[in-house]
């Protein structure tokens, strides 16, 4: 290992010491207020940086939630900064996640007529990364126009099948399984060109059982709540796996149709670390199995590539855990209830 990849190495495992204990946790969910949360964030150590130039006074649950975002996406390019040389190099693969977030979101509020409302959510931050110009993409009213502005982007070609006939805009689940399998697709592709021998066989393994996650997320959604048929959670699917294969989730949809969906999922070995957690919803179930397994990968591994990528799942369980204790405190939920809610 370069002795560049042992200081990343290093360094992402001092960022993930800095992160939130269960005190810390019990602490910001007694709080009254959203600015109190903040004031509080401001004085540890792993927050301050991104918050301390923030009057409590001002701030309010959208400025916040965009500030625990700056926070996730700030610490991942100040590690990898100098990998960003390769301009669609793997260690780009975290802005190219939250560029397809965006976009699959702006697509989302032009269908529904609410063009401000992207533009207030937006972090504006994260433009100076992408090579689309949200500012200008949402002044689009079709899809067509939407495909349109995207000529010159890679996102071009995987849109332009979805224009529909009659119709401004197609489904918007879609539009996520396109843009999912680009993702992927990209990926892994990158992956096989820039790594090899055991450092690759890690890293395809984080990607691959977040694919598996994906997929159980999907038969859980589509076939568990909207009840779709098989073939079509079959056509959303991504066409990669790790313990999860293609005859594993058709043989559990089959299953479903006599047992439910939540059950056969909750069997699978990834989750054997949740089967003690009392009333553990699905969505939580899932986050202590990512948990675990990037803990464990950010701990063990000597590759930066792993330990970067698993940094950034285990920010993504803690950006998920403040967002939680934000809400909570919007609604005035107790803190002893917050806290149930968290991923510890």
């Amino acid at each position: 290992m370069s002795a560049g990849s042992s200081a990343v190495v290093a360094k992402a495992r001092c960022k993930y010491g800095k992160m939130l204990t269960l005190s810390d946790y019990r602490q910001l969910a007694g709080k009254s207020d959203v600015s109190y949360v903040v004031a509080a964030l401001k004085l540890l150590p792993g927050y301050k940086k991104y918050f301390s130039e923030v009057t409590e006074s001002s701030v309010r649950r959208n400025l916040a939630e965009q500030l625990l975002y700056k926070w996730m996406i700030g610490n991942y390019t100040e590690l990898c900064h100098f990998k960003f040389q390769q301009k669609n190099g793997f260690f780009r693969y975290l802005l190219k996640r939250e560029e397809i977030a965006q976009i699959i979101k702006a697509i989302m509020y032009i269908s529904a007529g609410e063009h401000e409302n992207f533009i207030l959510y937006f972090p504006m931050f994260l433009q100076k990364y992408s090579e689309v110009n949200f500012m200008e993409l949402v002044k689009a009213r079709t899809f067509k126009e939407v495909v349109t502005f995207m000529e010159g982007t890679p996102y071009h070609k995987v849109l332009k099948p979805l224009i529909p006939e009659g119709a401004l805009f197609p489904e918007i689940r879609m539009v996520e399984t396109v843009m999912g399998h680009h993702f992927h697709d990209w990926l892994t592709t990158i992956i096989k060109k820039e790594f090899h021998g055991k450092e690759r066989e890690e890293i395809e393994k984080c990607v691959l059982h977040s694919a598996d996650i994906y997929n159980m997320k999907l038969c859980y959604r589509l076939k568990g709540i909207y009840k779709m048929p098989n073939e079509q959670v079959m056509d959303n699917h991504l066409p990669y796996h790790y313990r999860f294969s293609e005859r594993d989730m058709k043989t559990m949809l089959e299953k479903s149709d006599s047992e439910p969906i939540e059950a056969l999922i909750r069997k699978h070995p990834y989750f054997r670390h949740s089967k003690d957690i009392e009333n553990a919803d699905f969505e939580t179930v899932v986050a202590y199995s990512n948990l675990h397994f990037f803990k464990d990968r950010l701990m063990l591994s000597q590759y930066d590539s792993v330990v970067l990528f698993s940094l950034v799942e285990l920010m993504t369980i803690e950006l998920s855990n403040l967002t939680t204790i934000i809400e909570g405190i919007r609604y005035s939920i107790p803190s002893a209830e917050i806290e149930k809610m968290l991923i510890i």
